[in-house]
């Protein structure tokens, strides 16, 4: 009785092997979940980030303060060097 259990368990064991959808069905599941985690600590990251870039750029009040202007300023002339470079061509 227990070799023929034994036997029944090896069989169903190898079936299982040998079933390739199932086993495509599964890494899909495993892939998702993990695709589902990472984006989730993605997202977690960028509040984060997002956070200590506006504490950064604002005084207690949330206005702007110094490295905001300086942000601002640095990030206009740029465009405008930009764009100059673009009508030259």
């Amino acid at each position: 009785m227990r070799t023929r259990r034994e036997l029944g368990e090896t069989v169903g064991a190898l079936a299982e092997k040998l079933d390739v959808k199932s086993q495509a069905r599964e890494q899909i599941n495993v892939t998702k979940d993990r695709i589902a985690e990472q984006s989730s600590e993605a997202r977690q990251h960028a509040a984060r980030f997002i956070g200590r870039v506006k504490a950064s750029l604002s005084d207690g009040q949330g206005r702007p303060n110094t490295n905001a202007w300086i942000g601002a300023g640095a990030l206009a002339v740029t465009a405008a060097l930009l764009l100059a470079s673009r009508a030259r061509r």
